[in-house]
């Protein structure tokens, strides 16, 4: 039996360490700081060009803007959408920091980003901006990690959220009436019906590759027969270091 005294005491120190997580933090003042510029940008007459030059789309790899697939991670649409991105950022981010380290973190985060921008073009439509790719590579490489952990209030376990979102997003991108796929379009076409016509605003397409950017990491590590002694053994040895 664990006392609430315990239970928050534990909370307080994993947000203690969370805090620490460099890599996290410079990934958030990243794209608050690209967020802080495109308003300068959209405040003068260059502001569309903006989002056209870094923004990913089909057009712009068509001109050779090869960057997009890497920069439209770090641009976003609104402060809501950049809220949004940036509390999953950091919740998953510092935790996979603190598993792995910070070069993993950066590393899943990016292939995520690359990945989803690459099943957007196959996938999607219209103009891509926001780093939900690499939130969503995070996402999938902890539940994978940890595939028997229970999610908090859901009550599931890691493994059958993860297969839950990544099919979930798979089947909302191919629903999508504006690819015209057989029987998926009609699906598609009753949700907008029934006022749902918002949720094909959102990059599913883009967020099923950042899920499987995140599966691929993860099964590098599982692997080599990772356990969560081994990560806790890890972050101490890196812990220890730190501080030296």
């Amino acid at each position: 039996m664990i006392s609430s005294g315990g239970m928050m005491d534990e909370l307080v120190e994993d947000f203690r360490r969370r805090v620490k997580m460099p890599a996290s933090w410079l990934v958030l003042l990243a794209v608050l700081l690209v967020h802080l510029w495109t308003l300068v940008e959209v405040g003068s007459v260059n502001g569309d060009a903006w989002y056209e030059s870094l923004g990913l789309s089909r057009a712009g790899i068509g001109e050779s803007r090869y960057w997009q697939i890497f920069s439209y991670g770090w641009l976003h649409g609104s402060w809501g959408h950049l809220l949004v991105n940036s509390v999953l950022m950091w919740l998953l981010g510092t935790r996979l920091e603190l598993m792995m380290g910070w070069r993993v973190m950066i590393g899943v985060t990016a292939s995520g980003i690359v990945t989803g921008g690459v099943m957007h073009l196959l996938l999607g439509h219209g103009l891509l901006v926001g780093i939900s790719g690499g939130a969503m590579a995070l996402l999938l490489c902890l539940a994978s990690l940890s595939p028997d952990a229970r999610v908090l209030p859901l009550g599931i376990s890691a493994r059958n959220l993860g297969r839950g979102v990544l099919i979930g997003e798979l089947l909302l991108a191919l629903a999508d009436p504006a690819l015209a796929i057989p029987w998926f379009a009609q699906i598609g076409s009753w949700l907008v019906d029934q006022g749902f016509a918002s949720v094909f605003q959102l990059g599913h397409a883009c967020h099923f590759g950042g899920g499987l950017a995140g599966i691929c990491w993860a099964r590098k590590f599982r692997g080599s027969r990772l356990t969560l002694k081994k990560l806790r053994l890890d972050r101490e040895r890196r812990e220890r270091a730190d501080a030296e």
